[in-house]
């Protein structure tokens, strides 16, 4: 049997803004059955739904969709009011820019540029200022603006390169999964790069599943490995 899985390091991550807020998470961890052992273990995974269990359970925990990796907290619902405000956009790039644009109205919310060079654009992240070790933040704002990007179009976005300001983290195997493109790491910023065209592609989407309008927290990066068990 094949089961798609998680390596621990992902919910290991996740679990540094909640040490460094002092949250107790050692009971959800029992009630997901993630035993302390098991995120430990370098080479161990977990299943998809443990994953966004623990994720969803943290974010209304510490009441802080950025998970306690922030300069500043973003308050539960801002997510969900930024797709809002960009679900009718008529193009990507509309979209896009108003999306980040909704987040510069908050001043200690990770900065986000779009910018063109040639025929290629680059969505870029400063992460210079976060607090954010284990880049679990980095690596899940690019995600999130990646895949909603994608949603918004109707078709993943191909991305040409991605980029990371910091060298390869031991966990890099799996950037694989989360960019499918070729990666650069210890680059001036980081971000992700696509065609110009890519950014003139229509919106198709009128209206957005419940759970993108509704206080549920904004999806995380989920890189899962289809793994044989016995």
């Amino acid at each position: 049997m094949r089961e798609r899985t998680i390596a621990s390091h992902f919910a290991r991550a996740a679990l540094g803004g909640a040490r460094r807020s002092g949250y107790d998470y050692s009971d959800l961890l029992q009630q997901l059955g993630i035993s302390p052992e098991l995120l430990d273990e370098p080479r161990a995974r977990i299943a998809p739904e443990q994953f966004t269990q623990l994720i969803q359970n943290l974010w209304l925990a510490l009441d802080d969709e950025y998970l306690g990796f922030g300069n500043a907290p973003s308050k539960p619902g801002s997510f969900a009011m930024m797709c809002h405000a960009i679900i009718h956009c008529r193009s990507l790039e509309k979209a896009l820019q108003r999306g980040l644009l909704f987040y510069s109205l908050f001043p200690e919310a990770p900065r986000l540029t779009l910018s063109h060079e040639d025929e290629w654009v680059r969505l870029s992240l400063d992460d210079a200022q976060l607090w954010d070790p284990d880049h679990f933040l980095s690596e899940s704002l690019l995600v999130i603006w990646h895949r909603l990007g994608s949603w918004l179009i109707g078709q993943r976005i191909r991305l040409e390169q991605a980029n990371f300001s910091y060298p390869k983290p031991a966990h890099g195997a799996e950037y694989d999964l989360l960019f499918s493109c070729p990666l650069e790491f210890s680059a001036t910023q980081s971000s992700l790069v696509f065609t110009v065209a890519t950014c003139t592609c229509r919106c198709c989407r009128t209206n957005a599943p419940s759970s993108i309008f509704s206080n549920a927290p904004p999806p995380t990066c989920c890189p899962a490995r289809t793994t044989a068990t016995a």
